[in-house]
């Protein structure tokens, strides 16, 4: 079977949060005097932006039977009759919005998180087709929580 990208890349925001780091090493080597009232607090901005973009996220294929997750260079699959909700979180960069996806495998319950590729009909594809293959999937479209659960 085909394997269709259900992630996005975020290649786009990669390299901005990486130029907003560099124009901040600009800033701090060419103003010396650099007031730590303004830099102090944009250090934890910057790093909680670089967790967002590069470490939280999974990279997730699927075709008809399967979705593929790769984390951190490994790569598994998980039946789509596996899988128990898929739900909206508050996180969005953009227009791209956070989804999660929890789901048991040989009895251990887990989760992967992705965001959504722009401009592009794989979300709603994958979603028919997980309701064809599994009825009793949860879909949650409305959040009140961030989901930081693991």
């Amino acid at each position: 079977m085909e394997c269709r990208q259900l992630s996005s890349k975020l290649i786009f925001d990669k390299i901005v949060v990486a130029a907003i780091i560099l124009c901040l090493v600009f800033v701090f080597f060419k103003y010396k005097a650099v007031n730590l009232d303004i830099l102090l607090p944009a250090i934890p901005i910057v790093i909680g932006m670089g967790y967002l973009i590069f470490y939280l996220p999974d990279h997730i294929e699927y075709d008809s039977e399967n979705i593929y997750i790769s984390r951190h260079r490994r790569k598994f699959s998980i039946r789509l009759n596996d899988i128990d909700t898929v739900k909206l979180t508050m996180l969005s960069i953009g227009h791209r919005n956070m989804w999660k996806i929890k789901f048991t495998q040989n009895g251990i319950e887990s989760n992967a998180r992705f965001y959504t590729r722009i401009f592009s009909s794989t979300f709603k594809d994958f979603i028919s087709k997980l309701k064809a293959e599994n009825p009793s999937v949860d879909i949650n479209k409305i959040t009140w929580s961030f989901d930081f659960d693991v």
